[in-house]
């Protein structure tokens, strides 16, 4: 199985443009390819908050220590996100409006939970 890769495009004179490292990365991983593999892609814009692959990656893990526990989700949620330190006083930021390295943390934190419970969240 190739390893996923990300890259950085950038819109020029209309059309998507891949950066130079990148061209380098996607030769990587298209040498790594058996003729007919297929490739999923997901376009996002990119800013200063987490990835919506983060997003992807924290939700459902946040849904597997719920059932593990047998706390709802929004209870597990508010614990990943207390002990992330993304909680300040009775208000917890919405991962929404979390950093990449805020949302990095909040799935370290979901991982550790897992490992304390042997579900694997890796």
């Amino acid at each position: 199985m190739a390893l996923p890769i990300s890259i950085k495009m950038v819109k020029k004179d209309g059309v998507l443009t891949n950066k130079s490292l990148d061209d380098l990365k996607m030769k990587m991983l298209l040498d790594q390819m058996a003729e007919g593999d297929e490739v999923e892609v997901t376009y996002e814009l990119k800013h200063k908050g987490g990835t919506y692959a983060q997003l992807s990656k924290l939700h459902p893990s946040i849904r597997a220590l719920a059932e593990e526990t047998g706390a709802s989700y929004a209870e597990m949620k508010y614990e990943v996100k207390r002990k992330a330190g993304l909680v300040m006083g009775d208000k917890a930021t919405s991962f929404r409006d979390c950093t990449k390295e805020e949302l990095s943390r909040a799935i370290q934190i979901t991982i550790e939970i897992g490992d304390l419970l042997s579900v694997n969240l890796r």
